[in-house]
Protein backbone atom coordinates (compact mmCIF):
# COMPACT_ATOMS: atom_id res chain seq x y z
CA UNK A 1 0.00 0.00 0.00
CA UNK A 2 1.55 3.39 -1.25
CA UNK A 3 0.61 6.96 0.29
CA UNK A 4 -0.08 8.36 -3.33
CA UNK A 5 -2.51 5.26 -3.77
CA UNK A 6 -4.37 5.68 -0.79
CA UNK A 7 -5.53 9.02 -1.74
CA UNK A 8 -7.80 7.95 -4.15
CA UNK A 9 -9.16 4.85 -2.58
CA UNK A 10 -9.47 5.57 0.62
CA UNK A 11 -9.78 9.56 1.55
CA UNK A 12 -12.05 11.19 -0.76
CA UNK A 13 -11.63 15.26 -0.82
CA UNK A 14 -14.11 17.15 1.49
CA UNK A 15 -14.61 21.23 1.95
CA UNK A 16 -15.42 22.37 4.82
CA UNK A 17 -19.16 21.91 3.92
CA UNK A 18 -18.42 18.04 4.57
CA UNK A 19 -17.13 18.33 7.68
CA UNK A 20 -19.93 17.95 10.65
CA UNK A 21 -20.05 20.62 12.87
CA UNK A 22 -17.06 22.30 11.82
CA UNK A 23 -17.89 25.92 10.21
CA UNK A 24 -16.33 27.54 7.07
CA UNK A 25 -14.44 30.35 9.07
CA UNK A 26 -13.57 28.21 11.83
CA UNK A 27 -9.92 27.01 12.09
CA UNK A 28 -10.21 23.40 11.11
CA UNK A 29 -11.98 24.48 7.81
CA UNK A 30 -9.12 26.96 7.32
CA UNK A 31 -6.60 24.05 7.88
CA UNK A 32 -7.75 22.21 5.02
CA UNK A 33 -6.50 25.42 2.84
CA UNK A 34 -3.29 26.06 4.24
CA UNK A 35 -0.04 23.98 4.02
CA UNK A 36 1.39 23.35 7.43
CA UNK A 37 0.16 23.08 10.91
CA UNK A 38 0.28 26.36 12.88
CA UNK A 39 -0.02 26.19 16.78
CA UNK A 40 -3.12 27.57 16.86
CA UNK A 41 -4.33 24.97 14.30
CA UNK A 42 -3.01 22.02 16.19
CA UNK A 43 -4.51 23.29 19.07
CA UNK A 44 -8.09 23.65 16.97
CA UNK A 45 -7.51 19.96 15.59
CA UNK A 46 -6.50 18.28 19.01
CA UNK A 47 -9.31 19.68 21.19
CA UNK A 48 -11.87 18.40 18.19
CA UNK A 49 -9.99 15.21 18.57
CA UNK A 50 -10.80 15.16 22.59
CA UNK A 51 -14.74 15.94 21.72
CA UNK A 52 -17.12 13.16 22.99
CA UNK A 53 -18.98 13.69 19.56
CA UNK A 54 -18.20 10.97 16.87
CA UNK A 55 -18.78 13.39 13.79
CA UNK A 56 -16.22 15.86 15.13
CA UNK A 57 -14.00 13.53 15.77
CA UNK A 58 -14.76 11.69 12.18
CA UNK A 59 -13.69 15.84 10.66
CA UNK A 60 -10.92 16.78 12.36
CA UNK A 61 -8.99 13.14 11.59
CA UNK A 62 -9.97 13.34 8.46
CA UNK A 63 -8.53 16.47 7.89
CA UNK A 64 -5.37 15.22 9.63
CA UNK A 65 -5.16 12.41 6.59
CA UNK A 66 -6.22 14.85 3.75
CA UNK A 67 -3.56 17.13 5.21
CA UNK A 68 -0.67 14.29 5.89
CA UNK A 69 -1.48 13.03 1.77
CA UNK A 70 -1.36 16.38 0.63
CA UNK A 71 2.71 17.24 2.16
CA UNK A 72 4.43 14.92 3.35
CA UNK A 73 6.13 17.37 5.52
CA UNK A 74 3.26 17.42 7.61
CA UNK A 75 4.15 14.20 8.97
CA UNK A 76 7.31 15.98 9.88
CA UNK A 77 6.13 18.66 12.06
CA UNK A 78 3.61 16.13 13.79
CA UNK A 79 6.69 14.02 14.49
CA UNK A 80 8.28 17.17 16.43
CA UNK A 81 5.79 17.25 18.95
CA UNK A 82 6.51 16.63 22.19
CA UNK A 83 4.21 15.61 23.78
CA UNK A 84 2.68 13.48 20.86
CA UNK A 85 -0.77 14.92 21.60
CA UNK A 86 -1.75 13.84 18.45
CA UNK A 87 -1.06 10.47 19.25
CA UNK A 88 -2.39 10.23 22.40
CA UNK A 89 -5.87 11.67 21.02
CA UNK A 90 -6.34 9.11 18.27
CA UNK A 91 -5.81 6.40 20.43
CA UNK A 92 -7.34 7.60 23.34
CA UNK A 93 -10.37 7.81 20.91
CA UNK A 94 -10.14 3.86 19.82
CA UNK A 95 -10.86 3.39 23.42
CA UNK A 96 -13.96 4.35 22.85
CA UNK A 97 -17.52 1.83 22.86
CA UNK A 98 -18.56 1.60 20.39
CA UNK A 99 -16.92 3.35 17.89
CA UNK A 100 -17.98 3.17 14.16
CA UNK A 101 -16.38 1.38 11.45
CA UNK A 102 -15.33 4.50 9.62
CA UNK A 103 -14.37 6.55 11.96
CA UNK A 104 -11.84 3.78 13.00
CA UNK A 105 -10.59 3.23 9.37
CA UNK A 106 -10.02 6.79 9.63
CA UNK A 107 -7.98 6.37 12.39
CA UNK A 108 -5.85 3.76 11.10
CA UNK A 109 -5.48 5.54 8.05
CA UNK A 110 -4.13 8.32 10.47
CA UNK A 111 -1.57 5.60 12.27
CA UNK A 112 -0.74 4.22 8.57
CA UNK A 113 0.52 7.64 7.16
CA UNK A 114 2.54 8.61 10.05
CA UNK A 115 3.88 5.19 9.82
CA UNK A 116 6.24 6.45 7.41
CA UNK A 117 7.85 9.17 9.72
CA UNK A 118 10.61 6.62 11.45
CA UNK A 119 10.74 8.72 14.82
CA UNK A 120 6.71 8.39 14.92
CA UNK A 121 6.44 4.83 14.10
CA UNK A 122 8.98 4.85 17.11
CA UNK A 123 6.53 6.02 19.33
CA UNK A 124 3.85 3.58 18.67
CA UNK A 125 5.64 1.21 21.36
CA UNK A 126 4.11 4.15 23.81
CA UNK A 127 0.18 4.40 24.82
CA UNK A 128 -0.96 0.71 24.02
CA UNK A 129 -1.27 1.70 20.59
CA UNK A 130 0.01 -1.20 19.22
CA UNK A 131 -2.56 -3.96 20.82
CA UNK A 132 -5.33 -1.52 20.49
CA UNK A 133 -4.82 -1.68 16.41
CA UNK A 134 -4.68 -5.27 16.74
CA UNK A 135 -7.56 -5.79 19.09
CA UNK A 136 -9.74 -3.23 17.08
CA UNK A 137 -8.49 -4.96 13.53
CA UNK A 138 -8.83 -8.93 14.58
CA UNK A 139 -12.51 -8.27 15.73
CA UNK A 140 -13.05 -6.69 12.54
CA UNK A 141 -14.92 -8.62 9.80
CA UNK A 142 -14.78 -5.01 6.98
CA UNK A 143 -11.88 -6.20 4.83
CA UNK A 144 -10.96 -2.22 4.69
CA UNK A 145 -10.00 -2.34 8.13
CA UNK A 146 -7.83 -5.16 8.25
CA UNK A 147 -5.98 -4.23 5.04
CA UNK A 148 -5.13 -1.06 7.05
CA UNK A 149 -4.08 -2.75 10.31
CA UNK A 150 -1.89 -5.36 8.44
CA UNK A 151 0.06 -2.37 6.43
CA UNK A 152 0.48 0.01 10.06
CA UNK A 153 2.26 -3.20 11.26
CA UNK A 154 4.27 -3.79 8.03
CA UNK A 155 5.76 -0.11 8.33
CA UNK A 156 6.20 -0.47 11.66
CA UNK A 157 8.85 -3.47 11.14
CA UNK A 158 10.22 -1.39 7.99
CA UNK A 159 10.59 1.71 9.73
CA UNK A 160 10.57 1.42 13.66
CA UNK A 161 11.67 -2.21 14.32
CA UNK A 162 13.94 -1.89 17.04
CA UNK A 163 11.19 -0.20 19.03
CA UNK A 164 7.78 -2.36 17.75
CA UNK A 165 9.01 -5.94 16.77
CA UNK A 166 8.79 -7.36 20.62
CA UNK A 167 5.85 -5.39 21.23
CA UNK A 168 3.89 -6.94 18.00
CA UNK A 169 5.52 -10.46 18.67
CA UNK A 170 3.77 -9.95 21.91
CA UNK A 171 0.58 -8.60 20.94
CA UNK A 172 0.25 -12.00 19.16
CA UNK A 173 -0.02 -10.46 15.53
CA UNK A 174 2.12 -13.37 13.83
CA UNK A 175 -1.07 -15.98 15.20
CA UNK A 176 -3.75 -13.13 13.78
CA UNK A 177 -2.14 -13.24 10.51
CA UNK A 178 -1.96 -17.23 10.46
CA UNK A 179 -5.68 -17.32 11.66
CA UNK A 180 -6.06 -14.52 8.21
CA UNK A 181 -4.76 -17.18 6.40
CA UNK A 182 -6.88 -19.84 7.20
CA UNK A 183 -9.73 -17.82 6.55
CA UNK A 184 -9.08 -17.45 3.16
CA UNK A 185 -11.21 -14.92 2.12
CA UNK A 186 -8.85 -12.62 0.80
CA UNK A 187 -8.09 -11.41 -3.02
CA UNK A 188 -6.10 -8.48 -2.40
CA UNK A 189 -2.91 -8.94 -3.74
CA UNK A 190 -1.56 -5.88 -1.75
CA UNK A 191 -3.17 -7.69 1.39
CA UNK A 192 -1.67 -11.05 0.68
CA UNK A 193 1.61 -9.80 0.38
CA UNK A 194 1.23 -7.92 3.97
CA UNK A 195 0.27 -10.75 5.07
CA UNK A 196 3.36 -12.89 4.16
CA UNK A 197 5.66 -10.16 4.96
CA UNK A 198 4.50 -9.83 8.17
CA UNK A 199 4.69 -13.93 8.74
CA UNK A 200 7.72 -14.42 7.54
CA UNK A 201 9.86 -11.42 9.52
CA UNK A 202 7.50 -11.83 12.84
CA UNK A 203 8.32 -15.91 12.90
CA UNK A 204 12.15 -14.64 12.40
CA UNK A 205 11.82 -12.42 15.22
CA UNK A 206 9.98 -14.56 17.25
CA UNK A 207 12.83 -17.45 16.75
CA UNK A 208 15.15 -14.99 17.78
CA UNK A 209 13.06 -13.73 20.72
CA UNK A 210 13.09 -16.89 22.26
CA UNK A 211 16.66 -17.50 22.08
CA UNK A 212 17.61 -14.39 24.01
CA UNK A 213 14.84 -15.13 26.09
CA UNK A 214 16.34 -18.49 27.33
CA UNK A 215 19.83 -17.40 27.04
CA UNK A 216 20.63 -13.63 27.90
CA UNK A 217 17.79 -12.36 29.24
CA UNK A 218 17.46 -12.01 33.22
CA UNK A 219 14.15 -12.36 34.44
CA UNK A 220 14.26 -8.42 34.99
CA UNK A 221 15.02 -7.69 31.17
CA UNK A 222 11.54 -10.52 30.65
CA UNK A 223 9.76 -8.53 32.57
CA UNK A 224 10.29 -5.52 31.45
CA UNK A 225 9.38 -6.56 28.06
CA UNK A 226 6.41 -7.08 28.95
CA UNK A 227 5.55 -4.07 30.67
CA UNK A 228 6.42 -1.58 27.93
CA UNK A 229 4.57 -4.32 25.35
CA UNK A 230 1.24 -3.60 27.57
CA UNK A 231 0.21 -6.81 27.63
CA UNK A 232 0.33 -7.71 30.83
CA UNK A 233 -0.71 -10.99 32.89
CA UNK A 234 0.31 -13.13 35.47
CA UNK A 235 3.78 -14.05 34.57
CA UNK A 236 6.05 -15.40 37.55
CA UNK A 237 8.12 -12.42 38.26
CA UNK A 238 5.01 -10.55 39.29
CA UNK A 239 3.77 -12.96 42.45
CA UNK A 240 7.70 -13.66 43.38
CA UNK A 241 8.61 -11.52 46.70
CA UNK A 242 12.65 -12.56 45.65
CA UNK A 243 11.91 -10.76 42.53
CA UNK A 244 10.77 -7.56 43.99
CA UNK A 245 13.58 -7.63 46.35
CA UNK A 246 16.55 -7.70 43.96
CA UNK A 247 14.81 -5.58 41.05
CA UNK A 248 12.89 -2.71 42.86
CA UNK A 249 15.50 -0.51 42.34
CA UNK A 250 15.20 -0.97 38.69
CA UNK A 251 12.15 1.42 38.50
CA UNK A 252 14.30 4.27 39.34
CA UNK A 253 16.19 3.30 36.03
CA UNK A 254 15.63 6.32 33.40
CA UNK A 255 13.60 8.86 34.94
CA UNK A 256 11.42 5.78 36.89
CA UNK A 257 10.05 4.67 33.23
CA UNK A 258 8.65 1.76 34.02
CA UNK A 259 7.10 2.81 37.38
CA UNK A 260 5.10 5.50 35.00
CA UNK A 261 4.36 2.88 32.79
CA UNK A 262 2.57 0.56 35.48
CA UNK A 263 0.61 3.55 36.93
CA UNK A 264 -0.52 4.33 32.94
CA UNK A 265 -1.63 0.68 32.82
CA UNK A 266 -3.93 1.49 35.97
CA UNK A 267 -6.05 3.05 32.96
CA UNK A 268 -5.66 -0.05 30.82
CA UNK A 269 -9.52 -1.04 29.46
CA UNK A 270 -8.59 -4.48 30.07
CA UNK A 271 -9.45 -5.65 33.78
CA UNK A 272 -6.67 -7.97 33.53
CA UNK A 273 -4.15 -5.26 32.54
CA UNK A 274 -5.37 -3.25 35.47
CA UNK A 275 -5.23 -6.37 38.22
CA UNK A 276 -1.42 -7.00 37.56
CA UNK A 277 -0.57 -3.40 36.91
CA UNK A 278 -2.18 -2.61 40.52
CA UNK A 279 -1.03 -5.31 41.87
CA UNK A 280 2.55 -4.63 40.91
CA UNK A 281 2.49 -1.13 42.36
CA UNK A 282 1.85 -2.44 45.62
CA UNK A 283 4.59 -4.54 45.71
CA UNK A 284 6.80 -1.65 44.34
CA UNK A 285 5.49 0.29 47.54
CA UNK A 286 5.77 -2.45 49.61
CA UNK A 287 9.71 -3.14 48.81
CA UNK A 288 10.74 0.01 48.08
CA UNK A 289 11.89 2.47 51.41
CA UNK A 290 10.80 5.17 49.80
CA UNK A 291 7.76 3.62 47.70
CA UNK A 292 5.31 5.51 48.68
CA UNK A 293 6.47 9.09 48.60
CA UNK A 294 7.68 8.34 44.94
CA UNK A 295 4.35 6.49 44.22
CA UNK A 296 2.50 10.28 45.22
CA UNK A 297 5.49 12.01 43.12
CA UNK A 298 4.44 9.91 39.86
CA UNK A 299 0.72 10.66 40.15
CA UNK A 300 -0.14 7.26 41.10
CA UNK A 301 -1.39 7.34 44.39
CA UNK A 302 -4.95 8.59 42.73
CA UNK A 303 -5.48 5.91 39.58
CA UNK A 304 -4.71 3.31 42.14
CA UNK A 305 -7.07 4.76 45.04
CA UNK A 306 -9.83 4.56 41.90
CA UNK A 307 -9.66 1.26 41.51
CA UNK A 308 -10.91 0.22 44.66
CA UNK A 309 -14.74 1.56 43.29
CA UNK A 310 -13.84 -1.27 39.69
CA UNK A 311 -16.87 -3.63 39.16
CA UNK A 312 -14.09 -6.47 38.07
CA UNK A 313 -13.94 -8.46 41.59
CA UNK A 314 -10.03 -9.07 40.99
CA UNK A 315 -9.06 -5.78 40.10
CA UNK A 316 -10.76 -4.55 42.87
CA UNK A 317 -8.91 -7.08 45.18
CA UNK A 318 -5.54 -6.30 43.96
CA UNK A 319 -6.02 -2.56 44.50
CA UNK A 320 -7.14 -3.60 48.43
CA UNK A 321 -4.19 -5.14 48.46
CA UNK A 322 -2.10 -2.67 47.17
CA UNK A 323 -3.67 0.24 49.01
CA UNK A 324 -3.29 -2.09 52.50
CA UNK A 325 0.39 -1.96 51.64
CA UNK A 326 0.06 1.67 50.62
CA UNK A 327 -1.25 2.63 54.31
CA UNK A 328 0.85 0.33 56.08
CA UNK A 329 3.97 1.97 54.34
CA UNK A 330 2.40 5.33 55.93
CA UNK A 331 2.17 3.82 59.29
CA UNK A 332 5.93 3.05 59.81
Amino acid sequence: MSASSSSASSVSSFTALDVPHIHEDSPLSMLEQSEFFSNEELRSITAALSRNQEDVSMGAVQVLNQMMEKNRKTRAILARQDPPIILQRLAQLMCKHPISPQLLYEILLCFWLLTFQPSTAAMFRDWGIIPLIKDNCSTSSTEKIIRMGLAIFRNLLRFAREETSSLLIGCKVLEWTRHLILLKRFSDEEMLADIQFLQTELSSIYQNLRFLLCFYFSSFDQYATEIKSGMLSWTPPHRSDAFWKMHVNHFLDNEKDLLRRLILHLGDPSMLVKAVAVHDVGQFVKYHSEGKRILEECGGKVPMMSLLECPDSNVKFEALTAVQKYMFHMSK
